[in-house]
């Protein structure tokens, strides 16, 4: 059923811009959908009588979801990409061009596997660039999966780590998306790099010197360390945090308090070093480092107060008729049950409560519990400054540890409670819990009005109307738009260096048109000619979806019917008008 709701999506593609894509996929997809993923929960959890079918049922989940993260390839989207995506992928453009050397960028990590898988598989870059996105999120569910085998019981472990995973919990919508956006792919990379740590300590009681010893877990961290780097340095630098908080647990250990596990483990000092020591190599060469970390402290001992972004948010919801709790529900529901599903488990490890049934595990669950720490330290500072939505990233991150922490406390759960029920009973106690889970996190995986955001992607249509706009247009004529105009493609299609030759608004005029100008006096407010970029996804995110909050229908009506407007291009869902100043242009 699964592959004929896929099917039907695939023969049903996008012919333009969908503000929704939810509600323009084909419904069999979904009723395909929700099938496969109510039979692998059942049969993962209950149903399977053989090692056999459950592990084909887990595999089923899998794809069910997986569809649901590529869904915007198989509806045959021509990019699906934000604000930041355009840039990349101009970066990737640049890349492969010669005009920018990977040395020149912070992150080239995920540009250059765009343009690895672009050139291995023959297909253009923006496609390319998503078929990275969704590697990165199936990396997550593998890793977090593996992360809970690794510390949890042989019985419940694997289905509640996928199912765990699958929630995609750190993908936010707000700072972190399913999308080109190199923190949110270091974040997704975050699990890959636990569980290296988690088995690198793990020796089973052998001593090796520290600063000469060579493992293969040693080698992959490294190369992992080395990695999250490229991918971007932020990232990197949560990784290090942890490493060095765990190798500080380690020390303390081993100098003040006798534990025979931690004592046995590997010392993690030479993999934290040396991811320190390539972080620094690397990062001290960018101003842009140094400058966020400035803002960082500016921003803290500012006046601003701490939040002020969901402030601000908070009011343009009730303006729409929403609300910030309703909002918060959508998002953040789950990961609050998970949140306090981690609590319990330190609780319990806190207090002595977990017992050494599964041998090895309390000392390794240390790790894991004290790598939140830092994350929820940057967390608070990064709160504490303002810094517009910089903290959902590191609430991102820190769902990665409590997305395992709380699955590992459902595994704990369910597993004492077998001692008391019947093992299908408990199953069924799993299948009720995660089929509550599951709707949210699915509904909410890509951007939407569910949400109140309309869609990522830009059609065929736009991008190419945008293209021929930039070959014929008047460089001595700078653009208005909506929002924030055209900028962002001009990035995507020529790369950031052309895009710094291509006018948007001269010295003290604005690039974007002032919401009380908008359908009053458009054709009086600048004082030399503009191009008006409008396209099918900017009427359908103010007049649909925001119902004229910002930039009313009366506008867009007001650009066909103002004698001093002229349409000097369309195509399809993209227009270009030439705006005459009335005020001495």
């Amino acid at each position: 059923m699964l592959l004929v709701g896929v099917a039907a999506a695939y023969f049903e593609p996008a012919t333009g811009y969908e503000l929704s894509l939810y509600a323009e996929t084909p419904l069999l997809y979904f009723v395909g959908f929700g099938i496969a993923l109510l039979s692998s929960v059942w049969l993962s959890f209950v149903g399977a009588d053989s090692d056999l079918l459950r592990d084909g049922a887990l595999l089923l989940g899998s794809l069910a979801v997986a569809s649901l993260v590529v869904l915007p390839l198989i509806r045959g989207y021509y990019l699906y990409v934000g604000g930041d995506s355009l840039t990349h992928l101009g970066w990737t453009r640049e890349l492969l061009g010669g005009s920018l050397e990977p040395t020149g960028l912070l992150y080239p990590g995920i540009h250059m596997m765009t343009i690895f898988v672009s050139e291995v598989i023959g297909i253009r870059l923006g496609l390319a660039q998503m078929v990275v996105v969704f590697a990165f999120v199936f990396l997550f569910v593998v890793f977090v999966t593996l992360c809970v085998r690794l510390l949890g019981s042989q019985r419940w472990a694997v289905p509640v780590g996928l199912f765990a995973g699958l929630l995609l919990l750190p993908v936010n919508n707000i700072s972190v998306h399913v999308q080109a956006h190199a923190i949110t792919q270091s974040l997704l990379f975050l699990p890959f790099a636990l569980y290296l740590v988690l088995r690198y300590v793990d020796r089973a009681g052998e001593w090796t010197n520290p600063f000469t010893s060579v493992t293969q877990n040693g080698l992959l961290l490294s190369m992992a360390s080395l990695s999250m780097v490229l991918i971007h340095p932020q990232g990197a630098l949560n990784l290090i945090l942890i490493m060095v908080t765990v190798a500080g647990i380690q020390y303390l250990f081993r100098r003040y308090r006798e534990n025979r596990s931690i004592n046995a483990h590997r010392p993690i000092y030479a993999p934290a070093a040396i991811a320190a020591v390539a972080f620094v190599a690397w990062s001290a060469r960018y101003d842009r480092v140094r400058s966020a970390a400035v803002g960082l402290l500016e921003g803290i001992i500012s006046s601003a107060p701490a939040g002020d972004e969901i402030t601000q948010r908070s009011a343009s919801l009730a303006d729409l008729g929403g609300s910030i709790e309703l909002l918060f529900v959508k998002l953040f529901l789950v990961a609050l049950v998970f949140c306090l599903l981690a609590g319990l488990l330190t609780l319990a490890w806190g207090s002595g409560r977990l017992d050494d049934r599964i041998p090895g595990r309390n000392a390794l669950l240390t790790y894991l519990i004290v790598a939140a720490i830092p994350l929820l330290a940057l967390f608070g500072l990064f709160f504490l400054s303002s810094a517009n939505t910089m903290h959902f990233r590191y609430l991102g991150f820190i769902m990665v540890v409590v997305t395992a922490l709380g699955a590992l406390a459902i595994n704990e759960g369910a597993d004492r409670l077998t001692n008391s029920l019947s093992r299908r009973s408990v199953g069924i106690g799993l299948v009720v819990l995660f089929l509550l889970c599951l709707p949210l996190p699915m509904a909410t995986m890509h951007s939407g009005p569910f949400i109140y955001q309309s869609s990522s992607s830009v059609s065929e249509m736009h991008y190419e109307g945008t293209n021929q706009t930039f070959e014929n247009m008047d460089r001595n004529i700078s653009f208005a738009g909506i929002r924030s105009g055209p900028q962002r493609l001009v990035d995507a299609q020529f790369g950031t260096e052309r895009a710094k030759t291509i006018a948007f608004g001269g010295e003290g005029s604005e690039t974007a048109i002032p919401f009380e100008v908008w359908g009053n006096n458009l054709s009086t407010h600048y004082d030399s000619p503009r191009y008006v970029q409008v396209d099918e996804s900017d009427y359908q995110r103010e007049v649909v979806l925001y119902n004229g909050f910002r930039y009313g229908q009366r506008g867009f009506e007001t650009l066909e019917t103002t004698p001093s407007i002229n349409r000097v291009q369309s195509s399809g869902e993209y227009q270009l008008y030439f705006l005459e100043s009335e005020s001495g242009g």
